[in-house]
């Protein structure tokens, strides 16, 4: 989510320039310079990750509609739980509420003081920034709607990249840091200039607010969802409208008191007020767990035996994967102690465990091709050769996700010797998850490789001395006759072949894993993951880094 908050906050910015643009308040030509400065240099410092992260993007499986759908969106009466931060949520097995048809976020409240206090902060001060950053602020919350907004589309289609990016809730974050941001000026009016429409500013905006999350309630308690919790839902909301009384009682009782002493009990009280609030609105949002359930080591202390890189790996079956996405199991510890042991998501890297998959936002789109179909497509009943050609040496009960059972017969990492054929990526993909699938004896290449192989029948190889460093792969291979060496690693553009020293042409094999052309006889096979993009961006990152120190060290000093 980073870079998509990245980008809101720079629209923000814009948004901001501009109102002060039209307003006649900056010249656009010098305004532009030091704002066009500030961006290159910003961008300039984070260009060591971010040019990396853009080639990573431009292959990945996200396109411009890879969310046609908007999943986990604010849902339709999602601005209720601006107010009544339980509206419409559901307790989940292990204790912590989400909201029904969004599970990204488990909650977006800003706390109905601290709402209360930015209407006040836009009332009682109409300035142009105000107006601004409220308009961006209900921009965001309409656009965390997705589909149900209109905007959200409507954005998709003058700017089609928004589409690479997912869940449109996101949108909520930029709007988390603007309402406090407001909410300082009402505390700044009230400090220093409490006349009387502050105050009936206070009394009004603290009515309305209160009035809405009865409302609120009223109309959950007589139009339920299934899974509502109704009674927890109205405690909590009452909950909130008492500390939102306490509150602006405390803010109304500052603008009375001369003294400094009780001026700083009251500021001290109401930022309880306001902790109080952010740790009691949702019940379970920030669950604990006992340091020891992170402990390394779990597998091995099971005495199994740990797959080397490159001679195997484990695998969590499909129907395991399905068993942890929507875990019933009611004691939070006993639950992650069952992820664990399972080695579900990325919780193989604890336990050093070369795995067939795992969590990543990104992956090449080719990869994330069979990833899905393996993992997440119904009726997809693949044989033990895909077994053996992604190297598992073990796979997770499909009953028992935490038992893990033993296989025999898979292949390393590194094989050879396998006949061509030529296929489009989607008959690939229904050969190798065919139940005759044989990864001994065939590979499939695309079809737009053929001109480039000359390899045309099965051979005998041997692979040996198989090292796998940090970011290269070593094998010698001997073979009787002009063969393929089979790689069952993610392919992906940045990777370099080598044999014998002499630059290859990397294959894409199996839809999406890698392959290289070896003549007779016996050779050395490399490949290297060079990324010329870390190279450049560590460069422009070192001379926006020096050119900001240059700036500073020539800017006045104040004394």
């Amino acid at each position: 989510s980073t870079p998509e908050l990245t980008l809101m906050v720079w629209m923000f910015l814009a948004t901001l320039w501009l109102a002060e643009l039209l307003a006649r308040k900056i010249t656009f030509w010098n305004s532009a310079l030091r704002s066009a400065g500030v961006i290159v240099l910003a961008a300039g410092i984070t260009m060591v990750q971010m040019l990396p992260f853009f080639d990573l993007l431009a292959n990945s499986q996200r396109d411009t509609n890879y969310d046609d759908h908007a999943r986990w969106a604010m849902p339709g009466w999602g601005w209720a739980n601006l107010v009544v931060p339980l509206f419409h949520n559901y307790l989940s097995p292990q204790g912590n509420w989400f909201q029904a048809g969004q599970d990204f976020f488990l909650s977006y409240y800003p706390g109905l003081g601290v709402l209360a206090l930015a209407a006040v902060g836009v009332c009682c001060g109409r300035t142009r920034v105000r107006w601004v950053i409220a308009g961006v602020l209900v921009t965001c919350w309409v656009m965390a709607l997705g589909e149900a907004g209109y905007l959200y589309p409507l954005a998709k289609k003058v700017f089609p990249w928004i589409g690479i990016a997912r869940f449109p809730v996101k949108f909520t974050t930029l709007a988390s840091f603007l309402v406090p941001l407001l909410a300082a000026w009402a505390i700044q009016a009230i400090q220093t200039n409490p006349e009387a429409r502050v105050k009936r500013a206070l009394i009004i905006c603290g009515g309305i607010f209160a009035a809405l999350a009865g409302g609120l309630v009223w109309y959950a308690r007589h139009h339920p969802f299934p899974y509502d919790e109704v009674h927890t839902m109205t405690v909590n909301a009452l909950t909130r409208v008492l500390l939102l009384a306490v509150l602006l009682g405390l803010l109304w009782w500052l603008t009375q008191v001369k003294t400094e002493r009780t001026r700083l009990v009251l500021q001290f009280a109401a930022l309880g007020i306001l902790l109080a609030d952010l740790l009691t609105h949702s019940p379970g949002i920030v669950p604990t767990l006992p340091s020891i359930v992170m402990t390394p080591g779990m597998w091995q202390a099971k005495d199994r035996a740990v797959p080397a890189p490159g001679t195997g790996r484990i695998m969590v079956s499909p129907a395991a994967e399905q068993q942890m996405l929507y875990s019933y199991v009611k004691d939070p510890q006993l639950d992650f102690l069952g992820h664990r042991l399972a080695e579900w998501y990325n919780f193989n890297l604890l336990d050093s465990l070369p795995k067939v998959n795992g969590a990543f936002t990104l992956r090449p789109a080719h990869f994330d091709r069979v990833e899905k179909r393996v993992f997440y497509t119904a009726g997809t009943n693949y044989g033990d050769g895909l077994l053996d050609f992604f190297s598992a040496a073990w796979i997770s009960d499909p009953a028992n996700p935490a038992k893990w059972i033993g296989r025999t017969n898979y292949l390393p990492v590194v094989t050879a010797g396998q006949r061509p054929e030529f296929r489009s990526d989607a008959q690939a993909l229904e050969a190798i998850t065919a139940k005759d699938f044989n990864p001994r004896t065939v590979v499939y290449l695309p079809e737009s490789m053929h001109a480039n192989v000359t390899v045309s029948n099965q051979a005998t190889c041997t692979v040996s001395n198989v090292r796998f460093g940090q970011n290269q792969v070593e094998a010698e291979v001997k073979a009787d006759a002009a063969s393929l060496v089979v790689i069952g690693q993610a392919y992906y553009h940045l990777w370099r072949a080598e044999v014998d020293g002499q630059p290859v042409t990397l294959l894409r094999a199996n839809v999406a894993f890698q392959a290289v052309q070896v003549p007779a006889g016996t050779h050395q096979v490399r490949l290297v993951y060079h990324d010329p993009n870390l190279a450049i961006g560590a460069g422009i990152s070192a001379i926006s880094l020096v050119v900001c120190i240059a700036i500073w060290r020539r800017s006045p000093r104040k004394t």
